[in-house]
């Protein structure tokens, strides 16, 4: 069964640069993984959206997780469309209408692939409950760098180790392990960490803080972005159209960094523009096979943000993780590797 073109409408409604990352990606990893990622932009309407009361909100997470791992559930989508009365976007509202069809195409998948994006969208949905539990009077204010790690971690870390699992279902010369998936999180927290700077402006006229500091936030960024580029240069060149969609994600999102320091001297969201965005998928493409041509294009991305390699930080000692945040990831990483991600800091 492909649904290409139905999630490919979603996409460009909800994310036009997510879209057009994922319009090369081969059968059936696209429709794999555009399927994904529109569940978890129905969590993050849900996590998005300005409730009255954070008990309806949590009632709202109950019934996605219960339409997620239980089969013929629909009467929970049915009662969380139904009772979806707050201000939302109109494309993130026909994505909740069709929310039954998501999940439909979800109970069909081989099921090694419908166990993987089950797993990882569900911790997505425990860690956003965690923060909204968190919130005080309906703002929400992370305080510390750790708690911006623990945040990136469970909204777009665990998209990295999901993108990573699904091609690893076709790819049997992609390595799982312990490194490759903690360079995916990486990834994530990269990506994640660039919204976070280039929405800060927005985010704060709803209650969301979700950057205590601009700079450690971007230091961190930048050290994230450096595992993303080993996680990208260690995909086999028999998955180039993979390797296209991560080199795009990740080059846009360094000149990104520049489009959110922007953003916040001028008070206004801004994007990159449509010209700049050509130069840079020309650049990548110019040098996709080739890893020193990459890893070149890379380090002069870094000199124009200004970025120097910090000094290596110190281990963190596998008790400091939290103990909650222990109970709500069951995947694959230790504490060590959640440690080295910033967990505890």
């Amino acid at each position: 069964m492909m649904r290409t073109e139905f999630y490919q409408q979603h996409l460009d409604r909800v994310s036009r640069s997510f879209a057009f990352c994922i319009r090369q990606l081969p059968a059936p990893l696209r429709d794999w993984i555009a399927l994904s990622y529109l569940l978890c932009r129905t969590l993050d309407t849900i996590e998005d959206a300005e409730w009255p009361k954070g008990e309806k909100q949590l009632a709202a997470f109950r019934e996605f997780d219960q339409a997620l791992l239980k089969d013929g559930q629909e009467q929970a989508l049915d009662a969380l469309i139904t009772d979806f009365s707050v201000a939302i976007p109109a494309s993130e509202r026909l994505l909740l209408k069709d929310a039954p069809t998501l999940f439909a195409d979800l109970r069909v998948l081989p099921a090694p692939v419908r166990d993987i994006i089950r797993e990882l969208v569900s911790i997505m949905s425990a860690g956003m409950q965690h923060f909204t539990r968190k919130k005080n009077g309906g703002d929400l204010r992370l305080q510390t760098l750790s708690e911006v790690n623990q945040y990136c971690f469970f909204v777009a870390g665990v998209v990295g180790e999901l993108l990573a699992k699904l091609v690893a279902c076709v790819e049997p010369r992609f390595p799982l392990s312990q490194a490759n998936l903690l360079r995916a999180h990486h990834f994530g927290l990269f990506l994640q960490k660039v919204n976070l700077l280039k929405d800060q402006v927005g985010d704060e006229k709803v209650g969301r803080h979700l950057i205590p500091s601009r700079e450690l936030v971007e230091a961190s960024s930048a050290e994230n972005a450096r595992s993303a580029l080993e996680f990208l240069l260690d995909i086999p060149e028999q998955q180039m159209e993979f390797r296209r969609f991560c080199a795009w994600s990740l080059f846009l999102g360094l000149e990104s960094v520049s489009v959110a320091r922007r953003s916040v001297s001028e008070q206004r969201i801004l994007k990159v523009g449509r010209d700049r965005t050509q130069e840079i998928l020309a650049e990548v493409e110019s040098g996709l096979g080739d890893n020193g041509a990459l890893r070149a294009l890379f380090n002069r991305f870094q000199e124009q943000l200004g970025w120097l390699r910090s000094a290596a930080a110190q281990p963190i000692q596998a008790k400091e993780v939290p103990s909650w945040l222990l109970s709500l990831y069951r995947g694959p990483l230790d504490v060590a590797a959640l440690s080295q991600l910033g967990m505890a800091r």
